[in-house]
């Protein structure tokens, strides 16, 4: 994909822990150091939600064995309402202190060469700004 000229690529796949996809595990390690602008999903479980979905992980690696590579990380947990339909997206989640960008805007990371872990700015209450781009927030209209 890097060679047809991909800007970002995201993987959003489970990964097997077994022992037989020893060799296919490091074959993707290794991509991971080579590439940067790879981008590899996690979900984490969580206790409870707030504003923000607040989450409790066990440790700041969101267990995901290819964390330690380069870090390009989104989390894909969805938080939906009581009535369990999921009415909004998030930007980020907030694991055990750490801020950390869902996956759509991690890849938006890659896309635009930040820093690993760059979160958006909340200051206006009708957007947010990442980078010099205004994304509209849930049930808001920027006219």
């Amino acid at each position: 994909m890097n060679h047809a000229g991909a800007r970002v690529i995201v993987f959003d796949i489970t990964m097997d822990d077994s022992s037989k996809v020893a060799l296919n595990d490091s074959l993707l390690r290794q991509t991971l150091q080579k590439y940067n602008n790879v981008v590899i999903a996690t979900t984490v479980g969580y206790t409870q939600t707030n504003k923000f979905a607040e989450v409790q992980a066990t440790e700041p690696t969101y267990d995901n064995k290819f964390y330690n590579v380069d870090k390009n990380i989104g989390v894909t947990n969805i938080i939906k309402d009581r009535d369990d339909v999921c009415r909004s997206y998030l930007p980020l989640l907030d694991i055990k202190g750490w801020g950390t960008p869902t996956l759509a805007f991690a890849a938006l990371n890659r896309y635009f060469k930040l820093k690993n872990g760059t979160l958006v700015d909340f200051s206006n209450e009708k957007y947010f700004m990442l980078k010099d781009r205004i994304i509209p927030r849930n049930g808001s209209t920027l006219c």
